[in-house]
């Protein structure tokens, strides 16, 4: 073989293992994965992602590297990244990010709460979540377990903390202090309660008097009675002169010793 023959032999050779290469590049085409998620809950294992692209003609599936399947849902997932990847029947591939995130974030849970406070010592007070209500809603005090129902009863004196958590396990928290009283003084704090409004009560600050704190409604006890007791006729409440066992229930407590604890 002379020169120019083998250079044209070598010239063929390169031509040729050039163009197969060209042609084995060229077999994969671009695969683009598209889909579709559901987040997961908090602390739950029920998000899932499904491939919508591409779909049949032998595509395979797999998530973060795992084993391939013919099926193009993934169940079962947790709050997370995830690497999603189809493959064709050459074993062509593409791939695609997806990620589950945390339906909490940037949510704002407020608790509002109502109270009976407890009376002579006893296990009689209680707490009643007020907002938010619903069915989509549970309820915990002093983070026990979870419950429907928004009221917690048999409660002593102390602070507690009221839990409400969604569907989706977002969770809120409020706070609440449950005092104790003496029987007669519980008496006669409802009847200011239910008297005395808005002259004295929720900032009212009628004559210089308020009776927002038990400190205040102690340290005024003898103007109370006084004013709604001993005044013939009665100036105090404004709506009118209480009745006969009211005005009792204050002497009682003034005798008593006129504390909270009485």
């Amino acid at each position: 073989m002379n020169y120019f023959a083998f250079k044209l032999l070598t010239s063929l050779l390169i031509i040729t293992i050039l163009t197969n290469c060209n042609k084995n590049r060229s077999t994969c085409p671009t695969i683009i994965v598209s889909f579709t998620k559901t987040d997961a809950n908090v602390g739950q294992s029920n998000g899932k992602i499904k491939i919508t692209k591409p779909t049949g003609g032998g595509y395979m599936y797999s998530i973060n590297n795992g084993a391939y399947q013919p099926d193009s849902v993934f169940n079962n997932l947790t709050i997370g990244t995830y690497t999603i990847t189809a493959k064709n029947a050459a074993s062509c591939t593409g791939t695609a990010t997806a990620t589950l995130v945390n339906p909490c974030l940037g949510v704002t849970i407020n608790v509002i709460t109502t109270k009976v406070d407890a009376i002579n010592g006893q296990n009689n007070g209680s707490v009643t979540v007020t907002s938010p209500l619903g069915s989509g809603f549970t309820y915990n005090i002093n983070g026990g377990a979870y419950q429907a129902s928004t009221n917690f009863n048999n409660l002593g004196t102390g602070a507690y903390t009221l839990g409400v958590k969604t569907n989706a396990g977002c969770t809120g928290t409020g706070t609440t202090t449950i005092v104790g009283y003496g029987p007669k003084y519980y008496l006669v704090k409802n009847i200011i309660q239910g008297y005395c409004g808005p002259c004295h009560l929720n900032g009212g600050m009628s004559g210089g008097n308020n009776f927002d704190t038990d400190a205040n409604i102690v340290a005024k006890w003898d103007r109370i009675k006084a004013r709604a007791v001993d005044n013939m006729p009665s100036v105090m409440p404004q709506s009118g002169p209480l009745t006969i066992p009211d005005k009792a229930k204050i002497t009682d407590w003034v005798n008593a010793g006129h504390t909270t604890s009485n």
